[in-house]
């Protein structure tokens, strides 16, 4: 019978976000799940940033709203290696909508909820964000975009909306 080489990538690396640092079996696959956990961790966008993606997808998309990224999008702001792997584009399209999710909550303190949308014919992909208290700011930079709006409600509002009429509210005790 024969053995297995570990010092060798699996077949499929170039989907895997694989590094010969990996632990062989389920160590492995625990090794790059908190690797893609890192580099999440490790991007953000700033105004300007956020700008020139959310440009991106309200250019590029398909008839049913899914993105056409591209490698040079994708790339310019997810390092194309990390922590000794390849990022593959499948981890870099994953990284970087994370990312863009995390850049609303910064960039507005207000924002307690990010729906994504997709509106018209043919549809299109559209970040909805949902805010209560101060009204957010927008910066400059993101002010023109087609892709995202900001809309207000109160949370309690949106609670409210699941109970039907004639419904009691019980409490659970321990």
């Amino acid at each position: 019978m024969e053995s297995i080489r570990e010092d060798i990538a699996p077949k499929i690396s170039d989907q895997l976000f694989w590094s010969p640092e990996d632990g062989p079996g389920r160590k492995g696959v625990l090794d790059r799940i908190k690797r893609k956990r890192r580099l999440k961790k490790s991007i953000s966008l700033n105004p300007e940033q956020l700008h020139d993606i959310l440009n991106f997808i309200a250019n590029n998309q398909d008839e049913g709203g899914n993105v056409l990224w591209t490698p040079e999008i994708l790339f310019r702001y997810v390092p194309s290696n990390f922590e000794g792997a390849t990022v593959p584009r499948k981890t870099a399209n994953d990284v970087l909508s994370h990312a863009i999710s995390k850049s609303f909550f910064s960039i507005f303190p207000s924002v307690n909820m990010e729906k994504l949308k997709f509106v018209g014919n043919p549809k299109r992909r559209m970040y909805e964000l949902v805010w209560h208290g101060p009204e957010p700011v927008v910066p400059e930079a993101p002010r023109d975009t087609p892709a995202f709006t900001l809309v207000e409600r109160d949370p309690k509002q949106i609670r409210l909306q699941a109970v039907q009429p004639g419904s009691t509210i019980a409490t659970h005790r321990s």
